[in-house]
């Protein structure tokens, strides 16, 4: 279906309801009404997307006819949220139907908000009916000084204390507009709204600004239903009343003045930007794997993708810590498929991974130790969980012994994951070996000469190539998807331990489907075979 056999039926479609078109560079707008209230309210809608996949943009031209100054879901710049275009999906198909119910949904909306759920509706959504720029708050329910931070891209955040360049007050009433009420633009009509909704916000506000210096100085008011502020714009006052406000207790005077309530305010919306909020929020609250000591040993390819994961599900918080084992530094030949990049060749991996870490997701408690991991038994067996990432059949062996040592004399000893990579990329597997009533790690390939283990996802015929001339080290060659995936699915079996389902306790992804065969998650059994365990 053409662009204009679509725009053509829109058309048709809009004229039932007397919207009438205007094409344009940018697109086709339709200009109408809708009878509310004995209130014909003008609509605009602009179709921006012309191949209509899409949904159009709402606009009410003529907002000042309506009896509340501040309408749910209609913003500062009377656009109207008809349609979450997060999650709308627009269907170029049926474009004209949809029209016209967007329409129909518009008359609702406006409806609804002239009504006396209005109040609640506007609550339920306030940072947003608030409206002005949208600004990044590093705390939750916190009163007291901020500083206001800015980096290079422009993005302005507050976090506590600091510079003093602002302050946070909290409102014990969840905020709105009442039906006579309009969004404030000096101080004077901030003060009138605010003690409306909270008596106690203008004695605050006015007590903050005392605290704080005239220059355009800022307020954040945390509600029990969002965060929103506002900057008092004492420059946009002449030079002359600018300077007198800067001299020894000239601003403290001022405040008790018309001069300042008069002021105009720039106002914004807040929303929490500080990094332990972010990962509530990524998952189902209080991020797993926080409070836990988590040691990683190997920060090789799976490694250093798997370490951020770890740290994006809450290792390092809490009280909790990530330690980071490997001894090796990074070369050019890892780059393709490593969470690092050339700017950290030559560098040790583990201290490399920890700082890459602390820089994207500040506050996280990690340690790196560069040695073998034979010399940091303590540090393994004082863990919570302890991650073998190395896919190197010697470590994996060590940590197994270790394990099945402890759990012989009843020593405590953490839970042990291995994750690893078959052939050149070609599947990956994660394996919890501490199960003491199924198989161990070395149950798995009791025989460390045959090609393939007990459960190998490689066909007989698949072979892995290594590479690597004199004085190199030898490497299986493979991109970046297979140790993505590695680490993907062990970060899966880490949080599914710590929510208290290991099980199924072997778990296989598959890749190159040509060289690989089906193996189902299972519960491996202890074989007989076995020279580590001999459970069966």
């Amino acid at each position: 279906m053409s662009e204009e056999t679509i725009l053509s039926s829109v058309t048709s479609a809009l004229a039932v309801d007397g919207f009438e078109p205007v094409l344009t560079p940018k697109g086709a707008i339709f200009r109408g009404s809708v009878r509310v209230r004995d209130i014909d309210v003008r609509l605009r809608l602009e179709f921006r997307d012309l191949e209509f996949c899409e949904p159009p943009y709402l606009f009410i031209e003529n907002p000042a006819a309506l009896p509340r100054k501040v309408l749910p879901h209609l913003d500062e710049k009377s656009e109207l949220c008809v349609v979450d275009r997060r999650q709308f999906v627009a269907d170029r198909y049926h474009a004209a139907a949809e029209a016209r119910g967007i329409v129909v949904r518009a008359r609702g909306i406006i409806e609804r908000g002239l009504t006396r759920h209005a109040d609640d509706d506007i609550a339920e959504e306030f940072p947003q009916h608030w409206g002005g720029a949208g600004i990044g708050i590093e705390f939750g329910a916190y009163e007291g000084p901020t500083q206001q931070v800015a980096d290079d891209g422009g993005f302005i955040r507050f976090r506590p204390g600091g510079g003093m360049t602002g302050w946070a007050i909290l409102a014990k009433a969840r905020l709105s507009f009442a039906e006579n009420q309009k969004r404030p633009d000096t101080l004077n009509e901030f003060l009138e709204w605010a003690g409306y909704w909270d008596p106690t916000l203008p004695g605050k506000a006015m007590d903050a600004l005392r605290d704080l210096s005239s220059a355009d100085p800022h307020l954040i008011i945390v509600a029990p239903n969002g965060t929103v502020g506002f900057t008092l714009m004492v420059s946009s006052r002449g030079r002359a009343q600018v300077d007198a406000l800067k001299r020894p207790d000239g601003w403290r005077r001022a405040l008790r003045t018309p001069l300042v309530a008069a002021l105009p305010i720039r106002r914004d919306h807040g929303y929490r930007a500080d990094i332990d909020y972010a990962l509530e929020r990524s998952g189902d609250g209080t991020p797993p794997l926080s409070g836990k000591q988590v040691v990683l040993v190997g920060c090789g390819s799976i490694g250093g993708f798997h370490s951020r994961s770890l740290a994006q599900i809450g290792a390092g918080r809490g009280g909790g810590q990530i330690v980071l084992i490997d001894d090796e530094r990074l070369a050019t030949v890892n780059v393709g498929r490593h969470v690092l990049g050339v700017g950290d060749v030559g560098r040790l991996k583990a201290q490399a991974c920890r700082d890459l870490i602390i820089r994207d997701l500040p506050g996280t408690a990690i340690l790196a130790r560069p040695f073998v991991v034979q010399t940091q038994r303590s540090l393994v067996q004082g863990a919570d969980l302890t991650i073998d990432a190395t896919g190197e059949r010697g470590v994996g062996e060590r940590l197994n012994a270790w394990m099945l040592e402890a759990q012989a004399t009843g020593a405590g000893f953490p839970c042990l994951l291995h994750a690893w990579i078959e052939g050149a990329g070609a599947a990956v597997q994660s394996f919890m070996g501490s199960d003491a009533a199924f198989a161990c790690l070395r149950c798995l390939k009791p025989d460390p000469t045959d090609a393939h283990s007990r459960f190998s996802a490689l066909r007989d015929e698949a072979a892995v190539q290594l590479s690597g001339g004199c004085g190199e080290a030898l490497f299986t060659p493979y991109g970046a998807a297979a140790p993505m995936m590695a680490a993907a699915m062990a970060t899966q079996h880490a949080y599914d331990w710590v929510k208290g389902h290991p099980r199924p306790l072997l778990r296989t992804g598959r890749l190159d489907w040509a060289s690989t065969k089906e193996v189902k998650p299972t519960n491996p059994t202890a074989t007989k075979l076995c020279p580590a365990c001999r459970r069966a």
